[in-house]
């Protein structure tokens, strides 16, 4: 009973993050753009400051859920890794890849430059945020997270561990690493969050 509250509202997180997503790209971000009503732009900066810490919160509250024993953690770290993979990093790729060509053409449209060189595909694949849908760099930063499973498990044991690695995560998102490549930076900023979500779960 305690478990199905619990996903009652991840169901309810889930739908008023969606809604809140969506609400928060229909329209630019900044104040630059006069004929946007300034309490919706502030609307916007508010919706801003957690929509992406409540995405990672509940993701890493769904880790314990996403086994056939609740918690138990069943599969191996190498079937898990692969499903995640084939789930996530697949779909990724393969659409930033297809997508490289048309966005080309229209570019001069759109405030993103695209050129047909060898070092933009190589950092359209490589710095998530420099991703030919640029708005999908919390992906690859997601299987990061879940690379690191047995981390979080092995952490989560033990109180000192528990409280030393919140430390390290609260230092990391208040100083991240100032590196895009491979997320790095995304990492550090939003694993607190993920971790946060797996030890409310187990809670």
């Amino acid at each position: 009973e305690s478990n199905r509250q619990r996903l009652n509202f991840v169901s309810f997180a889930y739908a008023l993050g969606a809604i809140l997503v969506v609400f928060g790209h229909s329209y630019p971000l900044g104040e630059a753009y006069t004929t946007i009503p300034k309490f919706l732009y502030r609307t916007q900066v508010f919706i801003y400051i957690f929509h992406m810490p409540l995405f990672f919160f509940i993701s890493g509250l769904l880790l314990k859920y996403s086994h056939p024993q609740v918690g138990g953690f069943q599969e191996s770290s190498g079937a898990f890794l692969r499903k995640k993979a084939t789930k996530l990093l697949i779909p990724y790729f393969a659409l930033a890849l297809i997508a490289i060509v048309p966005k080309y053409f229209v570019s001069q449209y759109i405030s993103d430059t695209v050129t047909l060189d060898v070092g933009y595909i190589i950092r359209t694949f490589l710095i998530p945020r420099d991703n030919t849908w640029g708005h999908f760099w919390f992906i690859p930063v997601l299987f990061c997270f879940f690379c690191l499973r047995t981390v979080w498990i092995e952490a989560a044991k033990r109180t000192w561990t528990a409280v030393v690695f919140t430390g390290v995560l609260m230092v990391l998102n208040f100083f991240p690493i100032p590196i895009a490549w491979f997320a790095v930076k995304d990492i550090c900023i939003y694993g607190i969050f993920f971790w946060l979500g797996y030890i409310f779960s187990n809670q």
